[in-house]
């Protein structure tokens, strides 16, 4: 990727004033080390887990997707024909996002805009004016709602509901 005329250099480090960093400064540890016995361990243990943790999460996202694909304001996700979500997050769009989120944290929601960024926007590329309307979008509208396997039954209840509430108090 060419950005501005800062061709063949590392734009990040070259913003924030660091060297950059080759191969054989990296120490080794980072490099060369595999997980110790105990690390290997949990993993292989975790693992044991991991149907039944999928599982949680495709039940609670599917609770969700039934709960609040009509709730007005709230556009919950769509899949295409045929895929099967894991529901490792439940992302819903609201063009008031900001303060859904705290109405929903006033009923004991916790909710997380998460790590999307317009990279377009970013003052790491001053040089490229070009605009993504649907990155735009997706940083000002996207909310993260909890789906984690140790949702309950009351739990997913309370957060369908708590949500048709702040939708209500907050508006379209």
């Amino acid at each position: 990727m060419v950005l501005g005329n800062k061709i063949g250099k590392d734009p990040i480090h070259d913003r924030f004033g660091e060297a950059e960093r080759t191969w054989d400064t990296i120490p080794s540890y980072y490099r060369d080390e595999r997980p110790g016995a105990l690390q290997a361990a949990v993993g292989l243990k975790q693992l044991e887990r991991i149907e039944a943790l999928n599982g949680a999460r495709v039940r609670n996202g599917r609770f969700l997707d039934s709960q609040l694909g009509n709730v007005p304001g709230v556009e919950a996700p769509t899949y295409p024909q045929g895929a099967e979500p894991i529901y490792m997050s439940f992302v819903v769009h609201h063009r008031r996002r900001d303060e859904l989120a705290r109405a929903l944290r006033s009923r004991g929601v916790d909710t997380t805009i998460g790590y999307m960024a317009n990279c377009a926007a970013s003052e790491l590329f001053p040089e490229d004016t070009a605009r993504c309307p649907n990155a735009e979008r997706a940083f000002a509208d996207l909310l993260h709602l909890p789906v984690h396997p140790n949702l309950s039954e009351a739990d997913r209840a309370h957060l369908c509901e708590a949500v048709r509430q702040a939708a209500l108090e907050v508006g379209p």
